[in-house]
């Protein structure tokens, strides 16, 4: 499961985990303003499932469940402020970045962040985001 939220050193190196419409690196790229689309990484969560928000995934607690996604990676030191400013203002209000243990596809793990809902659940209704559902209409 996730640790709270916690401040962590200027040098951590920033592991994100997507489970919507950012795992497509274009628009990855589009959000944070990237010269160029960046190479996102297949990786899972445990611990999680995904409802609907209307047309969005939503990221809730649910055990014995895991939700699989992209992986991107914050390079560049000087731009971690900007990008996690960026990413939490995509988000909006009902998502908080969250730390979690993430589990690359090769078997190696990292500690990093996904946005996990925070917003009334009564929101949410069941049911699974497509992301090539979502690729063939907006991406």
């Amino acid at each position: 499961m996730a640790a709270p939220n916690q401040s962590l050193p200027n040098n951590f190196d920033r592991l994100y985990l997507f489970y919507g419409s950012l795992m497509d690196s274009g628009n990855v790229a589009s959000v944070l303003d990237l010269a160029k689309e960046p190479v996102l990484a297949p990786a899972r969560i445990d611990g999680y499932r995904t409802m609907l928000y209307g047309p969005f995934p939503a990221l809730v607690s649910a055990d014995n469940s895991s939700v699989s996604g992209m992986v991107y990676r914050i390079e560049n030191q000087a731009d971690m402020k900007d990008h996690i400013a960026e990413l939490e203002n995509h988000e909006g209000e009902d998502y908080e970045r969250y730390r979690v243990l993430i589990r690359f596809d090769d078997g190696s793990e990292e500690w990093g962040w996904t946005f996990l809902w925070v917003g009334d659940e009564k929101e949410l209704q069941e049911g699974q985001w497509d992301f090539e559902a979502w690729k063939q209409r907006w991406g």
